[in-house]
C-alpha cells in the first residue's frame, strides 16, 4: 500500500464528511478549515495503523470529535455537540452512498478505484460553490421614470421577494427612495420573519431595466438599501 494514495483516500472522504455535516446542520462551509481538519483526520487514520488501539470504537469518536471542530461552531458547547452528531451521520451516509455508487456501475470496488469516486463526490460537493463565487451576477441598472424626474438605482434579481399590488397584482420592485416617499400611497402587504408589516409604492411613468422595459410598481423599503431588489415574477416581463 502507498501510503500517499491511503492518505490521499482519506483526505477525500473526511472532505465529503465535512461537506455533508455541513449542509446537514445549515452552516456554512468553510474550505480552507474543511481541509485543516481533513488533513488532521487523514493523519489519525495513518497513525491508527501503527497502533491499532487507536481504531478501537473509542478512537473512532475521537476522530469523528476532531472532525467536528472543521464545522464552524463559534466556541459553543451545544453547537458542537450538534456538529458531532452531524458528522457521525454525514459518516454512515457518505461511506454507504460511495460503495452503493461504485457497485452499482462497476459491480466492485476493484474496477473503479474507490478514490476516483471520492474524487468526483467531492468535486460535486465544492465545485458548484466556487464556480458559483467566480459567476457572481454584476448588478444592473434600473431606471425609474416619475413627475418628469429619472431616478437611477442599482438593482439585483431577489428570488425571495414575492411582493406584489393586491388589486393590478403587478409585481413590486423595493427600493431605497426617500425622495419619492410623499408620492407613495399605494399599500403592499409584507410578511417576513421579524412579522408582517406594509410597504408603500408608487406606480411610476416608465420602468427600465437595462434598457428594457418592466412593468411593475416600485416599493419604497423603509430602511437604506445596497441596490433594488427586482422580483422574479419581474423577469419575464423584461426578456
Amino acid at each position: 500500500m502507498y501510503i500517499e494514495l491511503f492518505l490521499l483516500d482519506n483526505l477525500l472522504m473526511d472532505m465529503l464528511i465535512l461537506r455533508m455535516a455541513c449542509a446537514l446542520c445549515a452552516r456554512p462551509c468553510v474550505l480552507w478549515r474543511a481541509a485543516l481538519f481533513s488533513s488532521l483526520g487523514a493523519l489519525y487514520a495513518w497513525v491508527a495503523l501503527l497502533f491499532p488501539l487507536m481504531q478501537h470504537w473509542l478512537g473512532k469518536c475521537l476522530c469523528a470529535g476532531l472532525l467536528a471542530l472543521g464545522l464552524p461552531n463559534g466556541k459553543n458547547i451545544r453547537l458542537y455537540a450538534q456538529a458531532l452528531l452531524c458528522v457521525v451521520l454525514s459518516a454512515f451516509l457518505t461511506g454507504g452512498m460511495l460503495f452503493a455508487l461504485v457497485y452499482a456501475f462497476c459491480g466492485s470496488v476493484d474496477v473503479l478505484p474507490l478514490r476516483w469516486a471520492l474524487a468526483g463526490a467531492c468535486g460535486a460537493a465544492y465545485l458548484p460553490r466556487l464556480l458559483h463565487k467566480r459567476a457572481c451576477v454584476p448588478p444592473q441598472r434600473l431606471c425609474v421614470a416619475y413627475g418628469g424626474q429619472v431616478y437611477i438605482f442599482e438593482a439585483q434579481l431577489d428570488t425571495g421577494n414575492m411582493l406584489f399590488e393586491p388589486v393590478s397584482g403587478l409585481p413590486a420592485i423595493v427600493a431605497w427612495a426617500p425622495a419619492l416617499a410623499p408620492y407613495a400611497h399605494i399599500p403592499v402587504p409584507t410578511a417576513t420573519v421579524q412579522g408582517k408589516g406594509v410597504l408603500y409604492a408608487l406606480k411610476p411613468d416608465a420602468i427600465t431595466l437595462d434598457g428594457a422595459p418592466v412593468s411593475a410598481i416600485l416599493a419604497l423599503s423603509t430602511q437604506p438599501l445596497a441596490c433594488a431588489m427586482i422580483p422574479a415574477a419581474a423577469q419575464p416581463l423584461i426578456m
